[in-house]
């Protein structure tokens, strides 16, 4: 179960550790709907279920979908480790970090160069 809270803005935005340990270990998520969790959610959409968050009713139901229903316990369990291995581990994670911080870098090196180039050329 990942229920997190839509309340606290770093809760809503972002992605807890334990969704991603849940993933990599091959277990079924049932998440509250956070942006964050969502995100995950649209990338992989066969993990588990996503809930209402404060739906107590829905989580129940969620719940008893996945005990009642043992395929697609099953298929949650192995999209689960397969969205961990091809999409959300550190390996895949990194390089688009990197990437997006190589952007940034290069982005504001050619604003500085710009700019000095332009002051030092009223001189």
């Amino acid at each position: 179960l990942a229920l997190e809270t839509k309340d606290i803005p770093s809760r809503n935005l972002t992605i807890t550790n334990k969704l991603f340990q849940y993933l990599q270990g091959g277990l079924a998520v049932i998440a509250t709907d956070t942006e964050g969790q969502k995100e995950v959610f649209s990338q992989a959409p066969d993990i588990g279920e996503v809930v209402p968050y404060g739906d107590s009713l829905a989580l129940a139901q969620a719940i008893n979908n996945l005990l009642r229903d043992r395929a697609k316990l099953d298929r949650a369990k192995s999209s689960a480790l397969k969205a961990f291995q091809d999409k959300f581990c550190w390996e895949k994670q990194s390089n688009i970090l990197l990437d997006r911080i190589n952007c940034l870098f290069l982005n504001r090196l050619t604003i500085i160069t710009s700019i000095f180039y332009t002051y030092s050329s009223n001189f």
